[in-house]
């Protein structure tokens, strides 16, 4: 097919690229999530994020990030991290698929801690965007 057909197979919005199922299949293969030359270690790359990162998982979510591998993840990162685990939809629904987390209508609550966390996530200068060196008008 050149592509992996997921709006087809009720797995998400958009189909995957050819490209990017090679890399899934090598990293199955592998065990190893590298650039697809070699030379860059995806996982170990995430030792130098040191940004503030936010994982956002589902309970009913078994299939596309699985809570316990997606806790592990931003585990690996160095800044300070933080995990949103939705056990429950709103309204005491079941939780969300995965794809439900973002397109859902009884996930409010979860997003709602989502903007918690942004507003109390530090900002870094690497954060605030450079000025141009004029002055402002005014």
């Amino acid at each position: 097919m050149g592509r992996f057909p997921a709006r087809t197979l009720r797995l998400g919005s958009d189909d995957e690229a050819l490209a990017c199922c090679e890399d899934f299949d090598r990293v199955a293969r592998t065990g190893r999530w590298t650039s697809r030359d070699g030379r860059t270690d995806y996982l170990d790359a995430l030792g130098s994020v040191r940004v503030p990162a936010l994982q956002v998982v589902s309970e009913r979510d078994r299939f596309e990030c699985v809570p316990e591998c997606g806790e592990r993840f931003v585990a690996c990162c160095a800044g300070p991290t933080e995990v949103v685990r939705v056990a429950r939809g709103d309204g005491e629904s079941d939780p969300p698929s995965h794809m439900g987390l973002v397109t859902g209508r009884r996930v409010r609550g979860a997003w709602e801690r989502v903007e918690a966390w942004m507003r109390r996530a530090p900002v870094s200068r690497l954060d605030v965007p450079r000025r141009s060196g004029r002055s402002s008008p005014g």
